[in-house]
């Protein structure tokens, strides 16, 4: 069976109050040429309605990570979640391809893509789960599938059912500093003050 998984790098929500981290996690992304301002993006917001006791579910109006970065200050990034760069089974993503400059970001993600099923394999665990390419960065979810609460901080968008397996087997020990995905997400959680720890969750 096929289910949603994200290899996350949780960040607090109280790390989210502060929209100038935000920001400097996009000056990073963009500076470390993972993406570039003007590429396309997709913000969702989640708010709660405390009268009603549920979260809502509403596409905020920013189409490009420039809309986003430029009003910033005005999201409440506790409820917000965005993309960065795209899926590889996306239109945008084989149009860079043809050109020869796919995202940064999607480079990272592939090499990440490599490193799993290779201890896949070594772990006689089939399938490999499937990286999407992009990554997510704000607010997931209020209660993931797994009961374990509220999902918010760097996801990597996997597909596949055997994140349990790859788990027991120690896959989550075995990221570390040579992997450039690592490598980012170290700087990302100094910028929001947290420490880096991998979880599955879906």
């Amino acid at each position: 069976m096929s289910m949603s998984n994200y290899l996350l790098m949780p960040i607090s929500k109280e790390a989210f109050s502060s929209s100038e981290k935000t920001k400097k996690a996009i000056e990073l992304l963009v500076e470390s040429k993972l993406i570039y301002y003007e590429a396309a993006t997709e913000v969702w917001s989640y708010p709660f309605r405390a009268e009603e006791q549920y979260y809502g579910e509403e596409e905020l109006k920013h189409k490009s990570l420039l809309e986003l970065y430029n009003d910033i200050a005005n999201v409440k990034m506790q409820e917000t979640i965005f993309k960065v760069g795209f899926s590889r089974y996306s239109i945008e993503y084989d149009e860079h391809r043809k050109q020869g400059c796919i995202p940064g970001i999607n480079a990272l993600t592939e090499e990440l893509q490599m490193h799993m099923a290779e201890f896949s394999i070594n772990n006689e665990i089939s399938p490999a789960l499937d990286i999407y390419g992009h990554i997510e960065i704000g607010f997931f979810s209020p209660n993931g599938q797994d009961e374990q609460g509220e999902i918010r901080g760097v996801g990597i968008y996997c597909d596949g059912s055997t994140a349990y397996f790859l788990e027991e087997a120690g896959y989550l020990n075995s990221l570390n500093s040579n992997l450039g995905i690592y490598q980012l997400l170290e700087r990302l959680a100094v910028i929001y003050g947290e420490k880096i720890t991998f979880q599955f969750r879906n």
